[in-house]
């Protein structure tokens, strides 16, 4: 692989796809005076795919609620619990940083509350849960690769969202609380459907 200043000078590249106008969009974008909350959920967004602005963090928005209304009230929930915890626990933070690794827990949310479970009221009690144990291995890795100058990136997401899953393949019934899902059908709507479609019948 070799060096790449894609992204190094963004203004340039914006301007070179749409002119003047999408340059000042991204502009106003980033100059807009949101609450912190916000500004950091939308930043948290935006660093999924690698993007850090409000933007891309909107437009991503935009997307979630098209693709899935279910999924994005649960990126909401994610976000608002973790939000919640770091304020409680006084975890300084500030919406660039946290947007690096706030992103895991909307991850974590979507996959655990509605894309590899069965949405329901189950699913989405258990963020209240399943955050708070996203948030303690986060931090405890970001100490550790601290020391060799490394970020966790999506780590937390990875360990917590696995470790879970193949725990609930242990059990018995399948169909009781947290019910991972039979036939991936990539959307939480079309899984709940064809879920409840499978109970009925069988």
């Amino acid at each position: 692989m070799g060096f790449s200043d894609i992204g190094i000078y963004i203004l340039n590249e914006l301007y070179a796809l749409r002119g003047s106008k999408l340059v000042e969009i991204y502009e106003w974008t980033n100059t807009l005076n949101l609450p912190f909350a916000n500004k950091a959920y939308l930043l948290s967004l935006g660093a999924i795919f690698f993007q850090q602005n409000i933007l891309a963090g909107f437009l991503a928005s935009i997307d979630l609620i098209i693709y899935s209304r279910i999924a994005f009230s649960l990126s909401i929930i994610g976000f608002s619990i973790v939000y919640f915890f770091y304020s409680i626990l006084g975890i300084y933070f500030n919406e660039i940083n946290f947007s690096y690794i706030g992103f895991n827990y909307i991850l974590t949310s979507i996959a655990l509350g509605g894309f590899f479970i069965i949405p329901n009221h189950n699913s989405y009690i258990t963020q209240i849960f399943i955050i708070p144990i996203v948030i303690i291995v986060g931090i405890s890795l970001q100490e550790i690769f601290n020391m060799f100058y490394l970020s966790v990136h999506s780590l937390p997401f990875n360990l917590v969202v696995l470790t879970i899953l193949y725990g609930l393949k242990f059990r018995k019934d399948n169909r009781i609380g947290l019910s991972t899902i039979f036939w991936q059908q990539k959307s939480p709507e079309k899984n709940l459907y064809f879920f409840n479609n499978y109970v009925e019948r069988f």
